[in-house]
């Protein structure tokens, strides 16, 4: 008989307090960063252009805050992005919610 453990790990509370809107709108997901659980928080990046990275290793740190220069910001106006995985070199890419004849892919390099 084989048993597992299983530990529970809460979200960092800071995540999402750059954000003016209520938690249940905030839009993170779970990635993988550099072979840890890593939390790419996006809530603000169809407004302001930022995002955060928390990593996972015996407890939560923000390790970086990514923004977009403000050419880049039309290609997030107005669309709903969502995390669709990463890469093995260590990128994370967006793409819309709903695809359309025309859109952008963010490929975020997060090393």
């Amino acid at each position: 008989v084989r048993s597992e453990e299983l530990t529970t790990i809460l979200i960092p509370r800071d995540v999402g307090l750059n954000v003016p809107i209520p938690v249940i709108h905030l839009k993170a997901d779970l990635i993988e960063y550099g072979g840890k659980i890593a939390i790419f928080e996006h809530s603000y990046l169809k407004d302001g252009g930022e995002t955060e990275l928390w990593v996972f290793e015996k407890e939560w740190s923000k390790k970086m805050s990514l923004v977009l220069q403000p050419c880049q910001r039309h290609s997030v106006h107005d669309v709903e992005l969502v995390v669709k995985g990463t890469t093995q070199d260590g990128k994370v890419i967006l793409a819309p919610l709903e695809m359309s004849s025309g859109f952008y892919i963010l490929c975020y390099d997060l090393q």
